[in-house]
């Protein structure tokens, strides 16, 4: 069976020994920029020249940005409930992915794992590894749970490869600032800030923007012509010692 890769890298660090864990994780966010194009499109609509909102990202339909967000759990059977402050959560995905995970170890002997590992496909050494000394080692690595262990203090780069079962969430948003994910369980509530790309305000705020300014004369017909305000001379006395107008 083939399964989608996940690749980590990171430094090696500890969490609280626990036989129940619970994390979550959003998917990378695209950036949105506008192009030629795009502006000139957004313009068309916002004038009234188009009946339909230009697509910029695919994520983001009629006001409603989508994110993907996964839910890591050990045991995988480890009941929980999910939510968000501002949106909606759609049903759970079971997901398997192989994880890829290059760690650097700086003088540890042990590291947990970046997240709960079903079965471990492979575990070795990425180039030399060094004891405290400098001298060259081949640290024995062993895994517990979430720990990978190694047989000493070591300086060096671990690659595991292992399993992971996760669920997949859409999440529906129609406000994009400081909105949470939450996932309540029985060690207590995880909680996570959501991201969505630069320029996404920008784009409703310009399009809502613009459309209300071409509103405001929306009744005139094609043959309106602005009224004309004839000029008119103005004349200012300036005192010449203190520069002040009388």
């Amino acid at each position: 069976m083939a399964f989608s890769t996940l690749s980590i890298t990171r430094s090696a660090s500890v969490d609280d020994d626990s036989a129940t864990s619970l994390s979550l994780e959003q998917d990378d966010v695209e950036s949105i920029s506008f192009t030629r194009a795009q502006i000139i499109a957004l313009t068309s609509y916002a004038i009234g020249g188009s009946s339909s909102k230009p697509e910029v990202s695919s994520s983001f339909t009629g006001g409603i940005y989508s994110v993907t967000l996964y839910v890591y759990t050990m045991p995988g059977s480890l009941s929980y409930q999910l939510g968000v402050t501002h949106g909606k959560c759609g049903s759970a995905v079971r997901d398997t992915v192989k994880v890829s995970e290059s760690i650097t170890f700086t003088g540890q002997d042990t590291t947990t794992l970046a997240h709960p590992a079903d079965a471990i496909l492979s575990k070795e050494w990425s180039g030399t590894v060094y004891d405290a000394d400098g001298a060259e080692i081949t640290p024995a690595m062993s895994i517990d749970g979430e720990n990978l262990n190694l047989s000493e203090e070591s300086y060096g780069i671990a690659v595991v490869e292992y399993i992971v079962t996760r669920d997949i969430y859409t999440v529906s948003l129609s406000e994009f600032e400081g909105v949470y994910a939450w996932a309540a369980w029985s060690g207590g509530v995880e909680l996570l800030e959501l991201e969505v790309p630069e320029g996404l305000d920008n784009y409703t705020a310009d399009v809502v923007k613009w459309t209300s300014i071409v509103n405001i004369n929306s009744d005139v017909g094609a043959d309106y012509t602005p009224p004309t305000v004839e000029a008119e001379d103005v004349t200012i006395e300036v005192d010449y010692c203190d520069q002040t107008e009388e």
